[in-house]
């Protein structure tokens, strides 16, 4: 490679695209706490959805959302993307003023750990002929029960036409500026089914904006009642509902009480049991 190359940014033709090791994929607090809660509603069923963010920069993927989409699962696969159900939930994301893109896709392996699978490397292959950063992220909600967090994000190696990180053509020009992909611990069946030949796994990182952290440290607390009421926790469950009513969060008694028996039973004890975040 002369100078020339090296200014231009360009790689020579008899090169192969380098994968980059050191491209993070930055996932919010919110669509991790998401992903985990419907993976772990879909156990023994493997469940997908779509992440939603924005390619901050040349090494940095940023989740900032995900949300679920109607899809053919088993309990060893899932598959098939509903493309007119994606679209239109883009569609009203932007319609209140969120412009972010689909980044990617999650979905689950109940009880046996992190990889891609033919059927999932082939999903993953249609998200890259999309855009050819798109990350595939899978958690495992079996064997994070007990406390740590199982969960990758994969891209495909670009072995073959069409497939991985710039279709397989000498078209990326970044370079390696890091060994945290390489360092990390990887699992046997992950190596097993491809890992490092047909797939790479990349550095994920959680990010706690500040509501984020507002809303989860009120709810960690035993006083979680003042997050939604905004007033000091004391009160009853119809005070509560009617503090909600005033200030317009919804319409009338049946909607409050069905959002605090909610709040109660799913969201509280989802966020306590996921005290990483704390």
């Amino acid at each position: 490679m002369n100078l020339q190359q090296l200014l231009a940014g360009m790689q020579p033709e008899n090169e192969k695209p380098t994968t980059d090791s050191s491209e993070t994929v930055i996932i919010s607090t919110v669509a991790l706490i998401k992903m985990f809660k419907h993976a772990s509603r879909g156990v023994p069923i493997e469940v997908m959805g779509l992440c939603v963010g924005r390619f901050i920069d040349q090494y940095t993927v940023y989740v900032s959302d995900v949300f679920a989409m109607p899809q053919v699962g088993q309990s060893d696969s899932v598959e098939a993307t509903d493309d007119a159900y994606q679209t239109e939930m883009l569609q009203m994301l932007e319609s209140v003023g969120i412009q972010e893109k689909a980044v990617g896709w999650f979905h689950s392996h109940p009880g046996y750990y992190c990889w891609l699978s033919g059927v999932d490397q082939n999903t993953q292959k249609s998200f890259e002929k999309l855009d050819p950063r798109c990350v595939a992220i899978v958690v495992d909600p079996v064997n994070s029960a007990n406390g740590r967090l199982v969960i990758e994000s994969f891209r495909l190696t670009g072995s073959g036409p069409g497939a991985g990180f710039g279709g397989g053509k000498a078209l990326e020009t970044r370079i390696v500026t890091g060994e945290q992909g390489f360092l990390r611990k990887k699992e046997a069946t992950s190596i097993l089914h491809g890992m490092g030949s047909q797939f790479y796994q990349m550095v994920i990182q959680f990010n706690k904006l500040g509501f984020e952290n507002i809303m989860i440290n009120k709810i960690q607390s035993k006083l979680w009642i003042d997050f939604v009421g905004g007033e000091p926790g004391k009160g009853t469950v119809k005070r509560l509902i009617e503090c909600v009513k005033n200030k317009d969060y919804i319409g009338c008694d049946e909607e409050a009480q069905e959002l605090v028996g909610t709040a109660i039973q799913s969201d509280v004890d989802q966020v306590i049991r996921m005290k990483v975040f704390g």
